[in-house]
């Protein structure tokens, strides 16, 4: 994928396997922003972890659960369909799918560990 690229065809991306049951599809980058899809398997699980992007994402379909940390204490939600969140730079954070999901994820700064050959 040109990082320059600016449209891009799902068609073209490669589906990654992140996690057992949850696969990333990176659509679109440069160095101040990313743009993914992820699809969870029912069930499937996100450890808890952080990164140094802001994480903001956008339920498309199915219902996560998601947990954080936050003031020493751990937070746990259900978003579904239409429901959006923020996780700011560094906030420890994890999900689990409830149902077969789909999310669509914006890093800011891109993740380079994201970054993916275009498939073939």
């Amino acid at each position: 994928m040109d990082r320059n690229t600016l449209i891009s065809k799902a068609s073209d991306q490669p589906s990654v396997d992140v996690f057992p049951g949850v696969s990333r599809m990176t659509m679109s980058y440069n160095e101040q922003t990313m743009l993914c899809v992820m699809t969870f398997a029912a069930g499937a699980t996100v450890p808890m972890h952080n990164h140094d992007a802001a994480q903001n994402g956008l339920v498309l379909d199915g219902a996560v659960e998601f947990t954080t940390i936050r003031n020493g204490k751990e937070l746990r939600f259900v978003l579904r369909s239409g429901d959006g969140y923020l996780f700011p730079s560094n906030q420890t954070h994890g999900a689990q799918a409830i149902e077969k999901s789909t999310v669509v994820e914006c890093f800011t700064p891109m993740r380079p560990e994201y970054v993916d050959e275009m498939a073939p």
